[in-house]
């Protein structure tokens, strides 16, 4: 698929989801629901959104330019989020900070939640590193039997060695045929 298809559909997806969820705090806002502190209801919105967008866009790029540039942001994503969230579940279990005062979430949790939301970034740059590795992995085990099969098929002292190589049953059959007739 094309990138800039994949771009278009993924600022889509972040627009969206983006409106909805600001829809969504207006109206709890309105019926007096105040789920975080002020700044913080808007800001997890548009970094959910926008976190969304770019795991989509990297989860469903071919190209290994696209992402491979960022590698090092990625990285300090996943570092600095762990860190924090650590953090904050020491805090947590020992009692030193409340996740939620008069029903409404703390400071700390609500930086809990975005970097929860980072770390959804961190594991699609990691989910597409991996699938990319197994992909080069693939393709340098076939271009290697390739060599190989062609090594064989160019040198013919090679085929009465003792070496072993990697054959398919009928390639083996058929070069047992040839060296049989040979004989």
């Amino acid at each position: 698929m094309n990138m800039r298809k994949i771009k278009k559909e993924a600022y889509l997806h972040m627009g969206i989801i983006l409106v909805v969820f600001l829809i969504v705090n207006k109206l709890l806002e309105f019926y007096g629901v105040r789920w975080a502190q002020r700044p913080y209801q808007t800001l997890i919105a548009i970094i959910l959104a926008t976190v969304i967008g770019f795991s989509e866009v990297l989860v469903r790029s071919e190209n290994q330019s696209e992402y491979k540039k960022d590698r090092f942001l990625y990285l300090l994503i996943g570092a600095i989020s762990s860190v924090t969230i650590i953090h904050y579940i020491r805090n947590i279990m020992n009692g030193s900070k409340k996740a939620i005062i008069n029903g409404v979430i703390t400071v700390e949790t609500s930086q809990f939640i975005i970097c929860l939301i980072f770390m959804v970034l961190f594991f699609s740059y990691v989910f597409r590193e991996s699938k990319n590795r197994d992909k080069i992995r693939k393709e340098q085990e076939e271009e290697e039997i390739e060599l190989e099969k062609e090594r064989i098929s160019n040198n013919p002292k090679s085929r009465n060695s003792n070496e072993i190589f990697k054959y398919d049953d009928n390639e083996r059959e058929k070069n047992e045929m040839k060296e049989d007739f040979l004989k």
